[in-house]
């Protein structure tokens, strides 16, 4: 979808947004930040909903929310309570993300991957993250993660090079996650206008807690001391939307 046609749909409320809390620690500081529980849907079609990272931005902007990081993204998953496996599909065929959305909740209806307590479903899609690697020309994407017991070891991956695969999907290792692989790790290989049936909309809301205390999570991304609460290396970053993405 265009941004227009999202932007119409959130004036309409026909965007489900809901959200649930991940937390996140460094040695000095707790973060709770509120994440959509899963990838953004049509109210009344039902259907979870697909765009480019320009068009994320832009529907980020107007729910009042943030593009999320790899490290949330991680986060997410290993403290999500229902999990289903990547819902691959036809790239050509399936633009929209119709049948994968409808893959998903076949998926988490048969899933027996289900944990105590609020709803968060895991990994529903790849999406557009905020990253040291976003540019003006580049946009980043990162998702579909796996259980390092569903994967193989092969002399060729498929790309010519020995390594883990999942399905016969060329996986490499999660930064935080020791016993997962993740098929789309932190990919800066599109534009900005690239648009898929995998990438779907994952969100983190504007407000957040630290330590107690409610912030705006802009300025815990932008923060030395606080960044390592959504960043792996601990460094804050130099944006809080998709450069190259205007108002």
């Amino acid at each position: 979808m265009k941004a227009k046609e999202w932007l119409d749909l959130i004036a309409a409320d026909e965007v489900q947004c809901d959200w649930t809390t991940v937390t996140t620690k460094t040695d000095e500081h707790v973060g709770e930040f509120r994440v959509t529980t899963d990838a953004l849907r049509h109210r009344t079609k039902r259907n979870r909903m697909t765009g480019s990272a320009r068009t994320q931005q832009l529907v980020a902007d107007a729910l009042g929310a943030l593009l999320m990081t790899s490290k949330l993204t991680e986060e997410r998953w290993a403290q999500a309570t229902v999990r289903v496996l990547p819902q691959t599909g036809n790239v050509t065929k399936d633009v929209e993300g119709i049948a994968h959305s409808s893959r998903i909740d076949r998926a988490i209806e048969k899933t027996t991957d289900t944990r105590e307590g609020d709803w968060l479903v895991a990994d529903p899609c790849k999406t557009w993250i905020l990253d040291v690697k976003c540019s003006e020309r580049k946009a980043v994407n990162h998702g579909w993660i796996v259980p390092v017991a569903l994967c193989k070891y092969a002399s060729n991956r498929g790309d010519g090079r020995p390594g883990w695969t999942w399905s016969g999907v060329p996986v490499n290792k999660c930064h935080s996650i020791p016993d997962a692989f993740i098929i789309q790790n932190r990919g800066s290989a599109h534009d900005l206008d690239h648009h898929d049936y995998s990438q779907m909309f994952l969100l983190v809301h504007g407000d957040c807690v630290i330590d107690g205390t409610k912030m705006r999570t802009t300025d815990v991304y932008t923060s030395p001391k606080l960044a390592g609460l959504v960043t792996f290396d601990r460094k804050p970053l130099s944006w809080v939307r998709q450069p190259g993405v205007t108002v």
